[in-house]
């Protein structure tokens, strides 16, 4: 698959998912300039460096979204994976901190790729130098090039991606329901359908997975926890309705999501 090929299917789920225009070429941008929108890219080239960043934005540390997508049952170097993990972080208000904006709200907001680039270098990735022209210029080359690729013009033959990631995707929610459904996924809808069904009943069938959890230690703190187990404190503190994030003690169970 060729870095046009990888763009023009981010440009289509993210487009598809809601995402706007400028919002998705901001984030082409950004990519591009993280790990030339390469999907299984290590920090450097270091594979396997679990402590340095990993994936099109260079989730860091690379466990964050690697462990993520493990439990979830996905490829962490799959580029529906990703793409997947992106959408969750906009849908729970994950990674991106901007007062007064949610991740969702900015995600939908019709504005030009370079302040949407800007913005994500700001407000998601948040580095010690700003430094957003090269994204910027990038951005503008995704925009131009992938702003005539929309949601409809993807329907009508359906989307890329291989049956099994659709379904799973489909399962999560991500396609809707009934003919919204059938018109998103386009020509795809009856073998994706078909392969939805299959592993339903499939799941039905299997016993659920045992809740993850973590025992605290000595010298942990909820953030450090999290560096390790999910995506945010924020994420532990609510799972845990812990109304003091500060306060836990070495011999308590965390629940992990």
């Amino acid at each position: 698959m060729t870095q046009l090929d990888t763009a023009r299917e981010i440009w289509q789920r993210l487009t598809a998912a809601g995402v706007s225009k400028g919002v998705t070429a901001g984030l082409l941008g950004n990519m591009q300039a993280e790990s030339a929108i390469i999907a299984d890219r290590w920090e450097g080239d270091r594979v396997g460096n679990l402590s340095g960043g990993y994936g099109l934005v260079q989730w860091t540390p690379a466990t964050k979204y690697r462990d993520w997508a493990k439990a979830r049952g996905l490829d962490p170097a799959a580029l529906s994976s990703q793409i997947t993990r992106i959408i969750w972080e906009r849908d729970n208000n994950v990674q991106f901190a901007r007062k007064g904006q949610t991740f969702a709200q900015w995600a939908a907001s019709n504005i030009p790729p370079e302040q949407a680039a800007d913005d994500f270098v700001r407000y998601y990735e948040r580095p010690a130098v700003i430094n957003s022209g090269i994204r910027q210029q990038f951005a503008r080359k995704w925009y131009d090039q992938l702003s005539g690729t929309t949601p409809a013009r993807q329907a009508a033959s359906g989307p890329a991606g291989s049956v099994d990631d659709l379904a799973r995707q489909v399962i999560d929610g991500q396609w809707g329901n009934g003919d919204d459904r059938k018109r998103r996924l386009g020509a795809r809808y009856a073998e994706v359908q078909a392969r939805v069904n299959q592993l339903v009943a499939a799941g039905s069938k299997a016993a659920p997975p045992a809740a993850r959890s973590y025992v605290v230690k000595s010298g942990d703190t909820l953030s450090r926890i999290a560096d390790r187990n999910a995506p945010t404190w924020q994420t532990l503190a609510k799972i845990n309705n812990l109304a003091n994030p500060d306060l836990i003690h070495p011999g308590q169970t965390i629940r992990l999501p």
